[in-house]
């Protein structure tokens, strides 16, 4: 994150929390969230980070993603099984996508 905020490069940061998800809002768990670090212009995501229960689980989908030098389209047209918490990374980069438009 230091060499991201002392780089040139314009980015974005989007953390929704858990209850946007409804398998957050079944587990009543209103602190965890996941953190998406992307390029403005480029789209490429730079850093994933999450906070919550499941976080073990989830972390690798965005290491997955980062090492294919995923954007932040990568998950959109992914589809995520129904009341899972994987699908914080559909979310997130939706609200991405709407916060660049």
């Amino acid at each position: 994150m230091i060499e991201l905020t002392k780089a040139p490069t314009p980015y974005e940061v989007d953390t929704p929390p858990y209850p946007e998800i409804k398998r957050g809002q079944i587990m009543a768990n209103s602190t965890g969230r996941l953190k998406l670090l992307f390029g403005i212009e480029t789209h490429k995501w730079f850093g994933v980070g999450i906070l919550g229960e499941g976080a073990s689980k989830l972390v690798h989908i965005g290491q997955t993603a980062l090492s294919f030098s995923g954007t932040i389209k990568y998950f959109i047209d992914f589809v995520f099984n129904y009341l899972t918490l994987e699908k914080c990374y559909k979310t997130t980069e939706c609200d991405g996508l709407n916060r660049l438009e």
